[in-house]
């Protein structure tokens, strides 16, 4: 899960072990992009002059996973989309999870539950379990509640008893390393009264690729999130495997290239039974222009960009199995990004059924390819 606005980081590029490298984690001050590099990058892509008609990812997706089970986020902000999304994909989806708790800096949650009902609703008559999420981005927030641990459980369980969750997702994206034995009596204690109740706990972690890589973002967090440890309490690990370029980057790049998604599922099952594990895969795209804001966009802006947009050039990259669209704006600025439609879903779903995980959760439900 992610917000989509511009953050104060530039994202560089990070050696990985098996010997490529990609824009991504390295968290240093911001610097505006480097104008003659990026024009120099977009000008040597060879884009195909023709447009495609845009397709659904169910008209393409393959017969093999087809009983491949979706799990979808949907912020409160994007609430009719996310439920016109869900409506109209009833029969693949097993759960989806509302973000209705968010934690503050002082510790204080911010509950987003009076579209409860409303999302009852869409999901009536459905095999579709409700799970909200409860998230955090902000380690002195979460800290508080973790040490106010007995308080702050039962303001949880309170919540699945009041409106009759079918259990909960944390989403918790930083966390100081000083605070990761509190995370695990966390959701040790939480787990059990859920289980309890016949209810499931779910725990979204960051990706991970190796246990000595010097992560220069989230490092931190990432050595809390113990993919082992969690799948002793948790009846789902998700992991958003995207992000790898960042919206906060310099330059552009892919969002989740297909070998470093290779690289974090094989790092997953070599530690989790792959039942337990959800792929995350992005609904979204990034894309940026020299000495302009990162602009963050779904599918459907896309869409009309391509449409509407006389000089918008489209490409699926083979490499990184993500489609890539250069456009001009109506201020003559050019933007070159990258973004998810139903051929890099499709790619992940695919990969993901060769590591044997049956569940894919996508961020964000609402104007997608699904």
């Amino acid at each position: 899960m992610l917000k989509l606005y511009t953050i104060g980081v530039s994202i560089i590029g990070l050696i990985f072990t098996s010997g490529f490298s990609y824009l991504a984690y390295q968290e240093i001050k911001y610097k505006k992009p480097d104008h003659i590099a990026i024009r120099a990058f977009t000008d040597n892509i060879k884009f195909p002059q023709t447009f495609i008609k845009e397709i659904k990812l169910k008209d393409i997706v393959s017969t093999q996973n087809e009983n491949v089970k979706y799990h979808g986020w949907i912020p409160t902000w994007a609430l009719e989309a996310g439920l016109k999304s869900l409506e109209e994909n009833k029969s693949k989806f097993a759960t989806v999870s509302p973000v209705l708790y968010i934690i503050q800096e002082d510790g204080s949650i911010e509950e987003n539950t009076k579209s409860v009902n409303k999302i009852k609703n869409t999901i009536k008559n459905t095999e579709i379990k409700l799970i909200p999420t409860i998230s955090s981005f902000d380690p002195e927030g979460l800290r508080i509640n973790l040490y106010n641990l007995e308080f702050y459980n039962n303001f949880l369980l309170e919540q699945v008893d009041k409106f009759g969750f079918d259990g909960l997702d944390l989403n918790y994206e930083l966390i100081y390393q000083a605070d990761k034995e509190i995370f695990f009596d966390h959701i040790k204690k939480l787990s059990e009264e859920l289980r309890n109740r016949g209810k499931v706990l779910y725990v979204t972690v960051l990706s991970k690729w190796g246990d000595n890589i010097a992560y220069g973002f989230a490092s931190q967090t990432r050595n809390v999130h113990d993919y082992s440890r969690i799948a002793q309490y948790a009846q789902q690990i998700r992991i958003m495997t995207y992000d790898f370029t960042s919206q906060g980057s310099g330059k552009p790049g892919p969002i989740a290239p297909i070998e470093w998604v290779e690289q974090v599922l094989t790092y997953a099952v070599n530690r989790v039974n792959p039942e337990k594990l959800a792929l995350g895969i992005h609904l979204y795209g990034y894309f940026w222009s020299p000495g302009q804001n990162t602009v963050a966009l779904d599918y459907r802006d896309i869409s009309q960009l391509r449409s509407l947009s006389t000089d918008a050039d489209y490409f699926f990259s083979s490499k990184y199995q993500e489609a890539a669209l250069l456009y001009t704006d109506s201020n003559g600025k050019s933007y070159f990004g990258y973004y998810s439609d139903p051929q890099t879903i499709k790619a992940r779903i695919d990969l993901a059924a060769k590591f044997g995980i049956q569940n894919v959760v996508f961020w964000r439900l609402g104007d997608d390819p699904l």
